[in-house]
């Protein structure tokens, strides 16, 4: 008899397990968050040079496309980051994208993303009324989308920041 109550207690607890692993799978996790955190700098670095905003001491490549400027992770989530320089302004443009993934996996991802950036320009000081209007939008495919516009002083501002790690 003990033996059947044990064994129930082992299935259930396997079973609370296996749930909770289902379950992760789903949400965008702390192993998602080191990916991204590695990856998006480098990728906004090159956005950066591409656009020629480089902080002083190294070369632009003056509006050439280089290096990749999108990453894709481990599970799934694949992202960009580009800047068009147009004149005197910089448009900044992220984008989010995780074929087969959850809306709920995508939208933490996406979230995470914006915030990395969002640090970034605080620590620019382009937060509060000194910060970029943002658009934020998903298309039709389910791509998650955040565009600003800086200034050539703001960028170079942000410049700093993203050279600075």
């Amino acid at each position: 008899m003990w033996w059947w109550i044990i064994g129930a207690v082992v299935l259930l607890l396997v079973l609370v397990v296996v749930l909770a692993i289902w379950r992760s799978g789903r949400s965008f996790v702390m192993a998602d968050m080191v990916e991204v955190g590695r990856n998006l700098p480098i990728v906004q670095k090159n956005a950066f040079r591409s656009a020629g905003s480089t902080p002083p001491g190294e070369s632009g490549v003056g509006g050439a496309v280089i290096a990749k400027q999108a990453f894709a992770t481990s599970r799934g989530l694949s992202v960009a980051y580009t800047v068009e320089r147009d004149g005197e302004l910089f448009r900044h443009h992220l984008s989010c994208q995780a074929p087969g993934r959850s809306q709920k996996f995508l939208t933490q991802a996406t979230l995470f993303t914006m915030m990395m950036v969002g640090k970034q320009l605080e620590e620019s000081g382009l937060d509060g009324d000194d910060g970029p209007g943002f658009e934020v939008a998903q298309s039709d495919t389910g791509t998650h989308h955040l565009g600003f516009t800086l200034t050539a002083e703001q960028q170079q501002r942000m410049t700093q920041a993203v050279f600075a790690d």
